[in-house]
């Protein structure tokens, strides 16, 4: 599972001032209460790329560890940075379906 570190969203800040600090804008809900989150965009970049959206990822808040998955990521379309994101945290004792994306390599030797 990987760790991302994420801080409570600044009241008085609105998502352009957290996008020019070098964070993302990102929202859990699901298995919680809606809450409303920032997280460094560089670790969250690495992090989708590791795990895409089938694999948990956990959302340090410093109070609490939240098990998510990503759900949604929204890019800029110039620039392709990443704007905002959705998580849906995951309840361990429930099954969830998640898509697995299947990249075939090679070719058979039917």
């Amino acid at each position: 599972m990987i760790t991302l570190s994420a801080a409570a969203r600044a009241k008085d800040m609105n998502a352009n001032k957290i996008r020019r600090s070098g964070q993302v804008p990102v929202v859990v809900y699901g298995n919680t209460e809606n809450t409303q989150l920032q997280i460094e965009e560089i670790a969250l970049k690495k992090a989708y790329m590791k795990s895409g959206e089938s694999t948990l990822v956990e959302l340090d808040t410093g109070s609490k560890k939240i098990p998510a998955l990503f759900h949604d990521v929204d890019y800029d379309p110039v620039s392709d940075r990443m704007i905002h994101v959705d998580f849906y945290a995951v309840d361990m004792k429930k099954e969830v379906e998640a898509d697995v994306h299947i990249r075939l390599v090679g070719e058979s030797p039917a």
